[in-house]
């Protein structure tokens, strides 16, 4: 119901026509980011910006993990990974120019990991992750199954990584600095 203060909407304020319209859809993401350089600056170079921030107090937290691997230093690398991998969800959608030509999206997120290619890895210290092969070997799903999946209890991880007696145990930290 209208009251006083409320704004009517004049006739003259709302387009006739379709020809008034100038859809996004139209142009592609490159074209719109050329047209609109605010976009870049102001949308996505903040957002990686960002990313960056929580990429690399990711980074400090796996090597902190790999120096002392154990249960709380494993419960703070799972929340910098997630919290790091939330980041990345706000700037995966800017998969073009830069992004796209060095094919981020690639090394980062392609899912679901795969645990056999990823043991795999793990056994062959030469293992080139550029291949695209090792694709679901690498970044945030595979980081997921390493510090998640890999066993059944916390205790169980850690203990995969800080064996002295388990002769593995240094390729798997080597491998989650790889990664």
């Amino acid at each position: 119901v209208p009251t006083s203060t409320s704004t009517e909407i004049v006739s003259s304020d709302v387009p006739t026509s379709a020809e008034n319209f100038r859809p996004l859809e139209s142009e592609s993401p490159p074209a719109l980011i050329n047209s609109k350089p605010w976009i870049t600056d102001e949308i996505v170079n903040p957002s990686y910006a960002k990313f960056e921030t929580k990429l690399d107090s990711f980074n400090i937290q796996v090597n902190t993990f790999a120096d002392s691997p154990n249960e709380s230093n494993l419960i703070a690398l799972r929340n910098s990974w997630i919290h790091t991998y939330n980041e990345w969800q706000k700037v995966e959608l800017f998969d073009f120019g830069p992004a796209n030509s060095i094919s981020l999206r690639r090394f980062i997120n392609i899912y679901p990991a795969n645990p056999t290619t990823i043991r795999e890895n793990i056994l062959n210290k030469d293992a080139n992750l550029e291949f695209s092969s090792n694709e679901t070997a690498q970044g945030f799903p595979a980081f997921d199954y390493l510090i998640n999946g890999y066993a059944n209890t916390d205790a169980e991880i850690v203990t995969l990584y800080a064996s002295n007696s388990d002769t593995i145990a240094p390729k798997r930290i080597a491998y989650l600095k790889k990664i």
